[in-house]
């Protein structure tokens, strides 16, 4: 039998889904399969979205059996890194053998209550991220939230991190030294529809990806001291029409906002329990 060669110009796509402990998870295939895989997927089963981030099976009905198919979104596609180092990685949706979004994968149902949004009142979500996390491997300065030292601190790390968020449509706005020992903050800008939690997806990896890579441990845990200062994330949102422009405000109104954005903020406080 005639050995074939590994044609190493045919590098392996990773295609992912983000599952409820906001890990990354799913397959590969090479580069020369991406139509195909764009149109039936990667195979998948039930039981992958039971792991836990303690890489054990929670409880629950989906059993090992049955039929799956991870598909890679074209448009939430992107090649990190050059050279050997490189990284091809399409975040895509779960779906059934029939091509229909499977029930428990996550962005479809991101997806679904974005469309729902605009279903009922015509509107776009438009909202960014603001992430905290901690550097759990050095030793905080006492004194330094908000400051310039610590700042300075991540210098190794920092600048490299966003820089690979610039490669994605993930693109950073902010960054600074948060009041929490060796805590950081990042904010992107925003993005419209199921772009934004795909981007919060992006940002958490790549922050465990490039940040470790320099010798520095990232946690978003809530709070990794119960005497300390916890991790929190912002969401920014507003929302807009077709043509683009703003649904929240109204500068008739004495508070500057218009009457949906009222409805909005009483489903919330009625909801909230």
């Amino acid at each position: 039998m005639e050995n074939k060669r590994l044609n190493t110009s045919d590098r392996l796509v990773f295609v992912a889904t983000s599952d409820l402990s906001g890990i990354l998870r799913g397959k590969s295939f090479p580069i020369s399969q991406w139509e195909k895989r764009c149109h039936s997927g990667l195979g998948w089963t039930p039981a992958n979205a039971q792991i836990t981030c303690f890489d054990t099976f929670s409880d629950g009905a989906l059993g090992a059996f049955g039929d799956l198919a991870l598909v890679p979104d074209a448009e939430m596609r992107f090649t990190l890194g050059q050279g050997e180092d490189i990284f091809d990685l399409a975040l895509g949706d779960i779906r059934t053998l029939a091509g229909d979004p499977w029930v428990c994968c996550p962005r479809s149902h991101a997806r679904r209550a974005i469309d729902a949004l605009k279903k009922a009142c015509g509107a776009t979500l438009l909202a960014a991220f603001e992430h905290e996390f901690q550097i759990k491997n050095v030793t905080p300065r006492v004194g330094d939230g908000f400051g310039a030292k610590g700042f300075r601190d991540a210098k190794g790390w920092s600048g490299p991190f966003l820089a690979a968020l610039a490669q994605t449509s993930c693109q950073p706005d902010s960054f600074m030294k948060e009041f929490g020992p060796s805590q950081y903050e990042v904010t992107i800008k925003p993005a419209v529809g199921l772009m934004a939690p795909d981007n919060a997806v992006i940002l958490r990896f790549l922050a465990e990806d490039v940040i470790a890579s320099h010798g520095a441990m990232p946690s978003f845990s809530p709070i990794l001291n119960p005497d300390g200062i916890g991790n929190g994330v912002h969401i920014h949102f507003s929302f807009v029409n077709d043509a683009g422009l703003p649904l929240t405000h109204d500068p008739s109104d004495p508070h500057g906002m218009s009457e949906m954005t009222r409805h909005f903020i009483g489903g919330i406080l009625h909801y909230l329990d």
